[in-house]
């Protein structure tokens, strides 16, 4: 019989889907080339990540353009570690699209490039339909994961209309990798 936990857990919204009161945001954990000191490294982060869900957080918040490894540079060790991954059916996988995830694993930080598209991102930012779908792919890459249980946008994007953004996101769609049918984002002005 499992230990009993004292977190607490709450549901999202108006979903059935439960979460606990403590989210553990992932951004700072990866390679520390990308972000700089403030990032730990693998050894260091999975112990920060057992510890949360030692301590009964089950919700970790990613972000399509988080400092671990990318698509194309191996799987993510936040959520799925070799020997101390918490088991996939506990936890509540959280992630937003948005941000233009750099090509390569370098210090190359996207949000000071002035010109995405005249550097090589068209379609590889924003919330348009595309992104949409082509971000929730690749993060499933790179979490090493099935399905994402809460798909959330990063922030309002004034080039994409809402109808666009909030239909492709939230209505059903012939994908099976969204578990779970939330979308959640900060508003135009927050």
């Amino acid at each position: 019989m499992a230990a009993p936990r004292k977190m607490k857990y709450v549901r999202l919204g108006n979903l059935g889907l439960k979460v606990s009161r403590i989210i553990l945001g992932c951004m700072s954990y990866g390679d520390p080339k990308w972000g700089g000191s403030w990032v730990l490294p693998e050894e260091e982060g999975t112990k920060h990540i057992k510890a949360a869900y030692d301590a009964g957080i089950n919700t970790f918040d990613m972000a399509n353009a988080c400092p671990c490894p990318l698509p194309a540079h191996g799987k993510s060790w936040v959520v799925r570690s070799r020997n101390t991954a918490p088991p996939r059916d506990e936890i509540v996988v959280m992630t937003k699209p948005f941000m233009a995830v750099p090509k390569t694993d370098t210090s190359e930080a996207t949000l000071r490039i002035p010109d995405l598209d005249t550097a090589g991102y068209v379609n590889q930012y924003g919330l348009s339909r595309k992104y949409i779908f082509e971000s929730v792919k690749h993060s499933l890459r790179r979490l090493d994961l099935d399905y994402i249980d809460v798909l959330q946008c990063h922030r309002f994007d004034p080039n994409t209309p809402i109808e666009e953004t909030v239909c492709r996101a939230c209505c059903p769609i012939s994908t099976p990798h969204l578990g779970g049918k939330a979308i959640a984002g900060r508003g135009r002005d927050s």
